[in-house]
């Protein structure tokens, strides 16, 4: 859904819902919970949308918190086909949970300016910053963010092939959001009690985003050549790849080597003191450390 055509759905919704609210007035029904707090909050952002200050990257985001509009919009429309308004109050039982995350989410984004730039939580060890991120995560609406636990295996990985880049991509947006407990623990007084799932799992970490770096960008690469090939002029700016610019990133800030892609689609770095390349898995762990996180896309929560 485009976001003009979203902004009629939601003043249209809003003049529906408006309707049934002195429609229930009228008849002594006590409306839901759901559908007041609907009204408001619709009406809230079309202030906001006509204020101008939901940023065009937010787009996304609040189309997708309004999900849950259509199921709802179906049951009161059943209802009232089946003369059965008295139902609506039952509405509390299925949506205003759901309603309510979602409000919660926007007030939580519109607090921080709808998150236009990437937002950092400092503090001391212990203080909750953990907590706060998987609270925020499984109790507001949020699917542009990811929580990252401070524990890591930063192991990089080599492939043979260049691996499929629908496939990566679905298995990386689905690991992304996957919350990982780092409280672990294990009785060390028994030699193979070891914590191996959640091991492994860290250790997985370099492996679900490169595969999905790599496929990236050798499919932006092949959809540039098809394009070159029909006798069009793409722009230098559409062969970047995410991998690409992260590439730059890293060059940027470690200036005495280089981290570039070989023909094979693999990484690489180049040393001025060493004239052979070798392959990433070499890096030290501060230089993983940095690839890591110029990872991290633009206007994001972390």
């Amino acid at each position: 859904m485009e976001m003009n055509e979203f902004k009629q759905v939601l003043k249209n919704n809003v003049s529906e819902l408006i309707a049934l609210q002195e429609q229930c007035q009228n008849t002594d029904v006590k409306c839901a919970q759901s559908i007041l707090n609907t009204i408001l909050w619709m009406k809230e952002i079309n202030e906001d949308i006509e204020g101008g200050i939901i940023p065009s990257s937010y787009d996304n985001i609040l189309i997708n918190s309004f999900d849950i509009l259509s199921p709802m919009m179906d049951v009161i429309r059943q209802n009232i086909s089946n003369n059965a308004i008295e139902n609506i109050a039952n509405l509390d039982n299925f949506f205003l949970s759901q309603i309510t995350a979602n409000i919660d989410s926007y007030h939580f984004y519109k607090s921080l300016g709808f998150a236009q730039e990437n937002t950092v939580v400092v503090g001391a060890n212990g203080c909750g910053k953990t907590t706060l991120a998987n609270t925020l995560q499984k109790s507001l609406n949020v699917k542009d963010g990811i929580v990252i636990p401070a524990q890591k295996l930063l192991i990089i990985p080599t492939f043979s092939s260049t691996p499929n880049y629908a496939a990566t991509a679905e298995r990386y947006n689905q690991y992304q959001r996957e919350i990982l407990d780092d409280k672990q623990t294990f009785n060390a007084s028994k030699d193979d009690d070891l914590p191996w799932n959640v091991t492994k799992q860290y250790g997985s970490e370099f492996r679900y985003v490169l595969a999905a770096l790599y496929s990236e960008r050798m499919a932006r690469r092949n959809k540039f050549c098809d394009a070159y090939e029909r006798g069009e002029r793409p722009s230098e700016q559409q062969l970047h790849s995410v991998l690409d610019r992260t590439a730059g990133i890293w060059n940027f800030l470690i200036e005495h080597r280089t981290l570039q892609c070989d023909d094979s689609n693999n990484l690489i770095l180049t040393d001025d003191t060493v004239k052979e390349a070798y392959p990433a898995f070499q890096m030290s762990d501060g230089e993983r450390i940095i690839l890591y996180l110029a990872l991290i896309p633009q206007y994001f929560f972390l």
